[in-house]
């Protein structure tokens, strides 16, 4: 970590994240790679990585994914330093859109929420992923994102809330996104 880039500062919260973001990467094609979009440090990646056979980590924030790539090591690992809409118009036109797809996909977006192109390549009829476990800590644009992600044939199946920040109005959420009719 570094203080000059954001992490969560509440661990026991984070820990229960986690956990539930363990037991949703139980359910996704591990034979299939795995994104972590808006990765940060690689916290999410870190804990998630010897489930897939890789895993790319995107994050614009270059001092961040500096710090992933030391945090989440390994040969079969992708890091691009992008913004989520240069990812989509380059690097996942190669990786996320071919037959394999991925089995899972993290994104923890900023409190703006997913970008618009964002959203449009996540509900691409090819069908990018079968799971999204989406980390927001902004209601309003989770409503916004999930409201795109349905319409493009996604089911929102599972939303955990988390109270990182007792006593305040803030509120993390963790909201499954599963493509209809893809197998479980």
């Amino acid at each position: 970590m570094d203080a000059g880039v954001f992490f969560q500062s509440n661990a026991l919260m984070l820990e229960e994240l986690i956990g539930d973001l363990i037991k949703i990467a139980a359910q996704a094609d591990s034979a299939r790679p795995m994104a972590d979009i808006y990765c940060g440090v690689g916290t999410f990646a870190f804990f998630l990585k010897e489930r897939f056979k890789r895993i790319d980590l995107v994050e614009e924030n270059k001092t961040a994914l500096a710090l992933a790539r030391e945090n989440v090591r390994g040969e079969a690992r992708g890091y691009f330093a992008l913004t989520d809409d240069a990812w989509v118009k380059g690097p996942a036109q190669r990786t996320g859109l071919g037959d394999e797809g991925y089995g899972l996909i993290v994104a923890d977006p900023p409190r703006q929420g997913l970008s618009p192109g964002m959203r449009k390549w996540l509900g691409h009829p090819s069908g990018v992923t079968a799971l999204i476990a989406y980390v927001s800590c902004d209601p309003a644009t989770l409503a916004r994102d999930s409201r795109e992600l349905t319409a493009a044939g996604y089911e929102l199946t599972e939303l955990g809330l988390y109270d990182f920040y007792p006593q305040t109005a803030h509120i993390e959420s963790l909201a499954l996104f599963r493509k209809k009719g893809a197998d479980e």
